[in-house]
């Protein structure tokens, strides 16, 4: 040995290095690295990321993907039918409620006491819109209209002119679309113009004009609505087509109308170019006709005007209107104006009544309630019974207000068929074979009473057997 010292085995101690051994495995579990110059510093741990597993396919998602589309594109077809459906019953002339609101004219604030600027005369205006064959004749028209309505924006008959200048520019116009808005707005104007006191046999004719061809169009709109809602299993689309089905048979029965035009027909080839024809006539006028006709029926009221024609045009306009639901609170004004002055004056306001009831009971029909149906045909029946009762005590009938109660409760009673009980029904049917046999005792009392009347009988008869009634 040499002679140096050899410190390899200096402090040489077996227990510490077993210490320190088991010290830097633990450290190097840890993440810990002890370098060679005996500093110790600490790195990183590495984060274990642990591969997911691909996702495996789920059979049911792609059906449930389609459910919900399908789902959103049928809740977006059930606004959108239901937005067509509720609009075109708006547009439906159904009940005064069509007219808006407010059917009165608002009365006009003046802000100064200046004098009222005086209305011109209407004469020309009126006989141009007769002859509308020339566009510059329109043209003139469409502009002495507007300069009028200025000072005077609500005058009936120049807002009742408006509406017809609307409606004959539509009707010279090829344009669809939204044609039915435009002819709303013409028939409104017309309509509440008469509400307001514009009833006259010119402005009447008017609104006959554009109400049928408004019915017409409306018509034609639920038809093409009604096929594009097309067949379907769902209940809310089918609940949908059975109401646009409603509203068609609903609107068709309106244009009914049409084929009871008979009495305005017969007004306008009477008094056509009179001043009855032109003239609106006046709450005062009707009353006054009608207190006159007790006594003196050829007495003047007004220029050239007897009371037995203002109350012919009276009675005649009236009944046409209660077969329309959106006049009905006007005929009632009509009917509230006429004075119980006479039983004639009594039988005639009863007359319309009645239609008012016999249109309740083809628009129930319409509408397909059974229950308002029969209700209708109860208070139609019944109405006839008490006039019968209380006012003609079964005489034999000369006139047709006279004639009038008898056959509308035979004519409801043979429409009624399957609608009552039994023994209610029966009653009905023998108190109707005993009206429509006393119009008979009277050949030619009323024209065309007796013939109505043969064919009334025939089917009551028939009704009868059927009930193990006795007919004869």
């Amino acid at each position: 040995m040499t002679g140096k010292k050899d410190d390899t085995f200096e402090g040489y101690n077996p227990l510490l290095l077993f210490v320190k051994g088991i010290y830097k495995i633990i450290r190097g579990m840890l993440g810990l690295v002890t370098p060679n110059n005996g500093l110790q510093t600490q790195t990183k741990v590495k984060k274990v990321v642990l591969k997911k597993e691909p996702k495996q396919p789920n059979p049911n998602s792609e059906s449930n993907d389609w459910k919900q589309s399908e789902k959103k594109h049928l809740d977006k077809q059930l606004e959108q039918l239901t937005y067509v459906l509720e609009d075109l019953k708006s547009k439906t002339p159904e009940s005064p409620d069509f007219w808006g609101d407010s059917i009165a004219y608002p009365q006009k604030k003046r802000r100064f006491a200046f004098i009222k600027r005086p209305l011109p005369d209407l004469t020309e205006l009126r006989s141009q819109f007769e002859d509308l064959s020339s566009g510059s004749k329109m043209t003139d028209l469409r502009k002495r209209v507007r300069k009028y309505l200025k000072h005077h924006p609500y005058n009936p008959e120049l807002r009742a002119l408006r509406g017809m200048r609307i409606f004959h520019d539509l009707s010279q116009s090829g344009i669809d679309h939204k044609k039915l808005d435009a002819y709303k707005v013409a028939l409104t104007e017309i309509g509440l113009a008469i509400h307001n006191g514009g009833l006259s046999i010119f402005y009447v004719n008017w609104f006959v004009k554009v109400y049928i061809k408004y019915l017409e169009d409306l018509q034609r709109k639920v038809i093409f609505e009604y096929s594009n809602v097309g067949s379907s299993y769902h209940w809310q689309i089918q609940r949908i087509s059975d109401e646009m089905q409603k509203l068609l048979i609903h609107v068709t029965s309106l244009l009914a109308v049409k084929s009871q035009l008979t009495g305005l027909n017969t007004l306008n080839s009477k008094l056509k170019g009179t001043a009855y024809f032109y003239d609106c006539l006046s709450s005062e006028e009707i009353v006054n006709a009608c207190l006159i006709q007790t006594g003196d029926d050829t007495k003047k009221i007004g220029v050239g005007k007897t009371a037995n024609y203002i109350i012919w045009e009276v009675i005649t306009v009236a009944s046409f209107f209660a077969r329309i639901p959106s006049f009905r609170n006007f005929v009632n004004d009509i009917l509230s104006q006429i004075p119980d002055a006479s039983k004639a004056l009594i039988l005639q306001k009863y007359m319309i009544g009645t239609l008012i009831a016999v249109s309740d009971y083809k628009f129930a029909i319409a509408h397909g309630d059974s229950v308002k149906t029969m209700e209708a045909a109860f208070r139609l029946f019944n109405r006839c019974e008490n006039i019968i009762d209380q006012h003609l005590n079964n005489t034999l009938p000369t006139r047709l207000y006279e004639v009038d109660p008898y056959l509308k409760a035979a004519w409801i009673t043979k429409e009624s068929k399957g609608l009552f009980e039994s023994t209610v029904y029966k009653k009905m049917l023998e108190k109707s074979m005993d009206y429509v046999s006393l119009v008979l005792e009277n050949y030619d009392a009323v024209k065309g009473s007796y013939e109505q009347a043969t064919q009334l009988q025939q089917e009551i008869q028939e009704i009868m057997l059927d009930y193990n009634l006795n007919p004869f």
